[in-house]
C-alpha cells in the first residue's frame, strides 16, 4: 500500500467515525430535551391544590311529577286573548290578569276581562292535568294514567284565538308545599323512611324536602315528597328532575385521586420546599369521590392532587 492510499484509508475510517458520532450525539440530544420536557409537563400536570376544610355531598337523581294546588281559568267567548299579567308574578285575588276580544262579528270588538280565580303565581303554561292532579286526590287518582294523559300543546301565547270554554292561564298556590311524586325512585332503601327530611337542589336552586308517603303496589313503589321550600321557576313544570343530598362528609377533603398506597397504608404527597414528600393520612369517609383526611397534616399545607406520575422527591410547582 502506497503513501496515497493510506492517507485515503486513513480519511474514510476519519469519516466513518465522524458520521457515526454525528447521530449518537442527535439521538444524545433529543433524550435530553425529551427527559426535560417529560419532567416540565409531569411538573404540571401533578397540580398542586391547598388542604382546606371543606364538604362534601353525594347525591341522588330522581325524576317525577310536580301536584300542586292550581286554578284554572277558561276564555268566556271566542276571540283573541292578550296577557296583563306578566308569567311568573304573584297576584291577588281578583286582580285583571288577561283579556279576550270577542271575535263575533256583532259583538264590535268587545272586550272581556278575566280576573285571577284565587291568589298566587300567574302561569301560562297549560297541560290539561289542571285540576286533575290535585293533592288532596292523590288516594284516590290513577296517578300513572293521569300523568301520561296531558297535553302539551294545550300551551297558550299572548295572541293567541281562543276558543269559548278553553283553558287559557291558572294560578298556582306558591304558599302551599308542593307534591313531587316519584315512581320507583332510586334511593337506598335506608332513607326511604316516611318523615325522613332532605336537602335538595333544582337547577342550582336549593330545595327543602320531606318524603310524606310511600305506597308500595303491584311491584310498584311511589314515593311522594312535600317540597316545603320551592322556587316559584319550578312551579310552571310538571316533570320535572330534581337531586337530593344522600349523604354529607365535612373536613380536609381532597379527590379520591389524590390518596397514594405505599406499602400498605393510604397517604398523600405533600408539596415541601417544590419536592413531593409522602406523609402516611386516615380517610376518615368518602362521597362523591372525594375523601375526608387526617394525620399529620393541617390546613393549608400544599399537596399533590394528581401524583400518577409523581415519586419521592419529584418536583412539584
Amino acid at each position: 500500500m502506497n503513501t496515497e492510499e493510506k492517507v485515503t484509508s486513513t480519511g474514510i475510517r476519519g469519516r466513518r467515525k465522524k458520521n457515526f458520532f454525528i447521530p449518537l450525539l442527535v439521538v444524545i440530544t433529543t433524550m435530553l430535551l425529551f427527559n426535560f420536557a417529560w419532567r416540565a409537563v409531569a411538573v404540571k400536570l401533578a397540580g398542586v391544590d391547598v388542604l382546606s376544610r371543606q364538604e362534601a355531598s353525594q347525591y341522588v337523581s330522581l325524576e317525577g311529577v310536580l301536584i300542586k294546588e292550581e286554578f284554572p281559568a277558561r276564555a268566556p267567548a271566542t276571540g283573541q286573548v292578550k296577557f296583563i299579567s306578566q308569567e311568573g308574578r304573584r297576584v291577588e285575588v281578583g286582580a285583571p290578569v288577561a283579556q279576550v276580544t270577542v271575535a263575533s262579528s256583532d259583538a264590535g270588538g268587545l272586550i272581556q276581562v278575566l280576573a285571577a280565580p284565587s291568589a298566587g303565581v300567574f302561569c301560562t303554561h297549560i297541560d290539561g292535568l289542571e285540576g286533575l292532579l290535585r293533592p288532596d286526590n292523590l288516594g284516590v287518582l290513577d296517578l300513572p294514567g293521569a300523568e301520561k294523559s296531558g297535553d302539551k300543546k294545550a300551551y297558550v301565547q299572548t295572541g293567541a284565538r281562543v276558543e269559548k270554554g278553553q283553558t287559557v292561564f291558572k294560578i298556582i298556590d306558591n304558599l302551599t308545599p308542593v307534591v313531587f311524586h316519584c315512581v320507583n325512585a332510586r334511593l337506598p332503601a335506608e332513607l326511604a323512611v316516611e318523615g325522613r327530611e332532605f336537602e335538595g337542589k333544582w337547577e342550582n336552586s336549593p330545595l327543602q324536602v320531606k318524603i310524606d308517603r310511600i305506597l308500595e303496589k303491584e311491584g310498584r313503589r311511589d314515593i311522594f315528597f312535600l317540597i316545603t321550600s320551592c322556587p316559584d321557576a319550578l312551579l310552571h313544570n310538571r316533570q320535572v328532575k330534581i337531586s337530593l343530598v344522600t349523604g354529607k362528609l365535612g373536613g380536609l377533603i381532597v379527590p379520591r385521586t389524590a390518596l397514594v398506597e405505599r406499602e400498605g397504608a393510604t397517604g398523600l404527597y405533600l408539596a415541601v420546599k417544590k419536592r413531593a414528600r409522602w406523609v402516611p393520612v386516615r380517610v376518615e369517609g368518602e362521597v362523591a369521590g372525594k375523601a375526608v383526611v387526617s394525620g399529620n397534616i393541617e390546613e393549608g399545607s400544599r399537596y399533590v392532587s394528581n401524583p400518577r406520575f409523581v415519586r419521592e422527591g419529584s418536583r412539584v410547582d
